[in-house]
């Protein structure tokens, strides 16, 4: 892009017929270029694709129900799915899994400031409300589980794979979203230590709080179907501030050929 971009440019110069030195020709390549630059990174910062920026945070309480002779344990999980939005504020997803199957989901916004204890608190809040309402035994036996003292909690932060930003630069949407989806696993998996059971409970939970753990991997698919015209734009305002920073040679240019008309 960059010598396509250096390219108009130069084309630019070349047909303004001002006189300009080769260091001062470069000068304005590179400006027009670090235009572009600006223009693409401010376009695809609603997504952090830089390596290593994390764009979501999982948490899990999980826990079983006593042992009791002849009586199976049932598994219980409280998920909750934590990133930032653009206006400064924390969008957390939650959802209550109890012997195989979701039973719960809730969203909450919350200020930034907010303490995370608080959050889970509300949620269990919710989720005892609606116990109170609700005649699916499930939830008050999903209650029962993750307000044990015996419950474990992990937590982990998905961060942008190395790579990211070439592979949709370079517009391989498919391996881009690959790559998302297979890093997404394997912290998962690492949260879980390897425990397949409470894998499949957090991408339960995900699936059910509306695709949340499947929302940057979008995010990501759509800003590379729109590079292309990012790009194009980009090149636009290149040339556009290369025709603004030629602009004193060309009135330069035209004094002093009307100097000469009238030294002539």
């Amino acid at each position: 892009m960059k010598a396509d971009i250096q390219k108009s440019v130069t084309e630019i110069i070349d047909k303004s017929g001002v006189e300009i030195d080769t260091e001062e020709r470069q000068n304005i390549i590179d400006e027009a270029i670090q235009t572009a630059l600006e223009h693409i990174a401010t376009s695809v910062s609603t997504a952090p694709l830089g390596e290593g920026s994390k764009y979501m945070r999982v948490w899990v309480r999980f826990g079983e129900s006593p042992e009791l002779p002849g009586v199976k344990q049932k598994r219980a999980a409280l998920v909750t799915f934590t990133r930032k939005m653009k206006d400064a504020t924390v969008e957390v997803r939650a959802g209550a899994w109890y012997d195989g199957r979701v039973v719960y989901t809730n969203q909450a916004v919350c200020d930034e400031g907010e303490r995370f204890e608080e959050i889970v608190d509300a949620t269990l809040r919710a989720i005892k409300g609606r116990a109170g309402v609700e005649d699916d035994p499930s939830i008050a036996a999903f209650l029962s589980i993750v307000e044990l003292p015996e419950v474990t909690e992990r937590v982990t932060d998905l961060t942008t794979p190395p790579g990211l930003l070439e592979l949709v630069v370079s517009g391989d949407t498919k391996k881009a979203v690959e790559r998302i989806r297979e890093v997404e696993y394997g912290i998962i998996c690492d949260m879980c230590r390897s425990d397949l059971d409470l894998v499949r409970i957090i991408v339960d939970a995900g699936q059910a709080c509306d695709g949340v753990l499947a929302s940057f991997a979008g995010q990501v698919a759509r800003l590379a179907n729109e590079l292309p015209m990012i790009k194009q734009e980009a090149k636009s305002y290149a040339v556009h501030h290369a025709n603004d920073l030629l602009e004193p040679y060309r009135f330069e240019a035209a004094q002093d050929k009307m100097t000469g008309w009238a030294t002539w």
